[in-house]
């Protein structure tokens, strides 16, 4: 998540007579209803209305008045994860959806498609996210810091009755909320006088977002290089670099289970994986009407891989996979129950001398 650099053009300043002058970034960092009711006041409350339904908060009867700010309408979490996620989609507004995919065996059954379009301008959406990254470096939600860029708001409603954090990464939206469905007052949980945006509803965000976004590899992170490291190069070669924009999916280990032991290996170290392979050596009998290419598993087959496959594993690292060898032997057929074992002897050869009638040829 980067600073684009758009806030050093004109700024609201509003005067809060006690509390002086203040800026539009100061504000929102300090987290200062006052500046943001008396804003509405000046704008007329109902184009902010618009405007945030436009950003995906549906129309249940949003009051157009300065309180708006201050949270005198009922809002959902979802409605807010959708109005936020707006803003990380750089201005496109997405509808909300609870199943992504079924899938029966081999078969898709269904598959989500996204249903976007563009709410506001690409520069208000980058421009909100620069003012919603210092709540999180430095003031009301440093709480809600899971080791990478985060833009967010706290929000605290009158009595400690609701406490929100919602906030982002670049791949990822998500709200936080905390109260009472009777709306009782939250004043004296885990050891709080109240419950405020900043303490439990962020702690309940980071915990959250630290579990689902650990396999997302930073904007930044170098994913190759080409050519390879240790490759001698002459002095001034092209170095190319293969960088993470922070968003896909991360690296995942491919299945080759009931794969060849070749294929298997050209499949891992086609997905940068080093490999070791164990032969699982298996002696068999073949019974006389039995042939070895119809075992199963097949003779050098994988039966098993560790990890195993679709498991996230970054490139480099090791991946084992077992294959089968089988050591064959065939059962000899067995003697017909009785055969005769006695020699047969050759017939007695006819006399060489023949017989005359006593006549001669004359």
């Amino acid at each position: 998540m980067q600073r684009h650099g758009l806030l050093n053009d004109q700024s609201v300043v509003l005067d809060l007579q006690d509390g002086g002058d203040k800026e539009m970034c100061e504000a929102i960092e300090v987290s200062n209803n006052v500046y943001h009711a008396q804003l509405i006041g000046q704008l007329d409350p109902a184009p902010v209305v618009t405007m945030a339904q436009r950003l995906g908060i549906p129309d249940r009867d949003l009051p157009e008045e300065c309180s708006l700010a201050l949270g005198t309408a009922t809002v959902l979490p979802v409605d807010m994860v959708r109005a936020f996620a707006t803003f990380a989609n750089e201005g496109h507004r997405c509808d909300p959806f609870a199943i992504g995919r079924i899938e029966q065996g081999d078969d898709v059954l269904l598959e989500h498609e996204t249903d976007c379009e563009e709410a506001v301008d690409e520069d208000l959406a980058l421009r909100m996210t620069e003012l919603l990254i210092p709540p999180v470096e430095s003031r009301t939600a440093t709480a809600a810091q899971p080791d990478r860029p985060v833009a967010g708001k706290t929000g605290t409603t009158d009595d400690f009755r609701d406490a929100w954090f919602v906030g982002y990464v670049p791949q990822l939206v998500t709200a936080a909320w905390v109260g009472y469905e009777q709306q009782d007052p939250m004043d004296d949980i885990r050891g709080l006088d109240g419950v405020m945006g900043g303490s439990l509803p962020a702690d309940i965000w980071v915990s959250h977002m630290q579990a689902v976004v650990e396999d997302y590899r930073d904007e930044g992170t170098v994913l190759e290089q080409e050519p390879s490291p240790a490759t001698e190069v002459a002095r001034g070669h092209f170095l190319r670099l293969q960088v993470s924009d922070g968003t896909g999916d991360p690296p995942s280990v491919p299945d080759v289970v009931e794969s060849d032991e070749e294929e298997a290996t050209d499949a891992l170290l086609d997905a940068e994986y080093e490999v070791e392979v164990v032969q699982d050596e298996v002696e068999v009998t073949l019974q006389p009407d039995e042939e070895a290419d119809e075992l199963d598993p097949r003779d050098g087959e994988v039966i098993e891989q560790d990890p195993s496959g679709g498991t996230p594993l970054e490139p480099g690292e090791t991946v084992t996979i077992t294959v089968v060898r089988y050591d064959v032997e065939e059962e000899e057929e067995e003697e017909e129950e009785g055969q005769d074992d006695e020699t047969t002897e050759d017939p007695e050869e006819p006399d060489e001398t023949a017989e005359t009638d006593g006549s001669e040829e004359g």
